[in-house]
């Protein structure tokens, strides 16, 4: 789990969605937004139609936290970024994500 200092929350994932920038690779979407602070902000979004039930939700936030977290040192500094799925995801794994993951953090740099 990321620590609440790097958890974004409805405001600022609202902020986001407005004025954000989006980029995607495979599955995955991301809208990003520099933020004026040296912390970099996560959320994690999926929508009942590419996952039905709550279980499959929660296992893909899981998955893109750990994923994210394992990739720390590759966090581009001082963005609030919402990631989430573009696509039906075929296969929700870490793996995936955190290759996914990489490359978006490499185009946002």
């Amino acid at each position: 789990m990321l620590p609440s200092a790097h958890r974004l929350h409805k405001e600022g994932i609202d902020e986001v969605f407005r004025r954000g920038k989006p980029l995607f690779v495979m599955d995955i979407g991301v809208r990003f937004q520099a933020n004026d602070q040296k912390v970099t902000r996560f959320a994690f979004l999926i929508a009942k139609k590419y996952a039905k039930k709550a279980s499959a939700r929660n296992r893909f936030k899981r998955a893109a936290r750990e994923a994210t977290r394992s990739l720390q040192k590759k966090w581009p500094e001082g963005y609030n970024i919402v990631v989430f799925v573009a696509k039906k995801p075929t296969q929700i794994s870490q793996e995936s994500l955190e290759v996914s993951l990489s490359l978006i953090f490499r185009k946002i740099l």
